[in-house]
C-alpha cells in the first residue's frame, strides 16, 4: 500500500514529528518539498511576501501547524540559534581587532541590518575619522 503524508508524521502533544527523510539540515522533506512548508500551506494559506517559515518549537523536522510561522528572513535569523552562539561568541571577545579593550568608554553599540547588536572601538572609529579628514583635505 502506498503511504500517505501523514503516514510519515508521529502526532505527540506538543509537536507532530516528521519520521520521513530528513535533508542535510535536518528538515523533513517528502516529493521533493521541505514538509513545513507542506504542512504550512495547507493549514495557513500561501506564505506573505518575502517571508519564510520558523519553527517556533525550533525542532526542524515539525510539521505541527500551530508551530509554524512566517516571518522575515532577518526575524527569523534573530530567533534563531546561531544568534545565541553569536551573542556567546560576541561576549568573550573582550579587544577589538587592533587591541583596544571594549570598556563602556571605549565602545559606541548599535543594531546591524540583520538587527543582530555591534559593538565598535571608539578608539578605532576616531582613528578612521582623523585618517578620512586628511586624506580628503591633502585631495
Amino acid at each position: 500500500m502506498k503511504k500517505t503524508f501523514y503516514d510519515y508524521v508521529n502526532k505527540t502533544d506538543g509537536c507532530w514529528l516528521w519520521v520521513g527523510p530528513l535533508n542535510k539540515d535536518g528538515y523533513g522533506y517528502w516529493r521533493d518539498k521541505l514538509v513545513h512548508r507542506i504542512t504550512y500551506l495547507e493549514y495557513h494559506g500561501a506564505y506573505p511576501p518575502n517571508t519564510v517559515t520558523d519553527h517556533l518549537c525550533k525542532v526542524r523536522h515539525c510539521v505541527n501547524p500551530e508551530h509554524l510561522e512566517a516571518v522575515s528572513i532577518a526575524e527569523n535569523v534573530r530567533r534563531g540559534r546561531a544568534s545565541e552562539a553569536t551573542k556567546l561568541r560576541h561576549a568573550s571577545v573582550t579587544h577589538c581587532p587592533n587591541g583596544h579593550e571594549y570598556t563602556e568608554d571605549n565602545t559606541y553599540r548599535s543594531v546591524g541590518k540583520d538587527g543582530a547588536p555591534r559593538r565598535h572601538c571608539k578608539t578605532c572609529v576616531k582613528a578612521r575619522r582623523k585618517a578620512s579628514y586628511y586624506s580628503h583635505r591633502a585631495s
